[in-house]
């Protein structure tokens, strides 16, 4: 899978100036129908995460460019200068995960599990 990374260096930048790191405000408020945009975006945590969740290995994970074409062509080179020694700048997230052997999904959570990672202070009740 590839996912914009959340931290990449240009949407850092643009709230520095001020900006925001989603898309345009005018196209999510005036978009026909229901937004198809994203919902969430990704750091590499989250990625660790979900194929620790899921049991997965994880084969490749890594920075890379699939918005290159947001960067001004002026600082193109600079961008892929420095983002080539930080990879957790780069605009997107790749993961490649393989299932292990005798992989099966995880349906549930033992008991207490979820009241764990919400937090104790969380309303939320678990119900299998």
């Amino acid at each position: 899978i590839t996912v914009p990374n959340a931290v990449n260096i240009r949407k850092r930048i643009e709230v520095l100036r001020g900006g925001t790191n989603l898309p345009r405000y005018e196209g999510y408020y005036w978009y026909p129908g229901a937004w198809r945009g994203h919902i969430r975006e990704y750091v590499e945590g989250d990625l660790r995460q979900m194929t620790e969740f899921l049991g997965l290995e994880i084969v490749e994970l890594r920075g890379c460019d699939h918005m290159l074409e947001k960067v001004p062509p002026r600082l193109r080179s600079p961008y892929l200068a420095v983002t080539s020694i930080f990879q957790g700048w780069k605009d997107s997230w790749l993961l490649i995960a393989r299932k292990p052997a005798a992989w099966k999904p995880r349906r549930t959570l033992p008991d207490g599990e979820i009241a764990h990672i919400l937090g104790k202070a969380s309303s939320y009740q678990y119900e299998r």
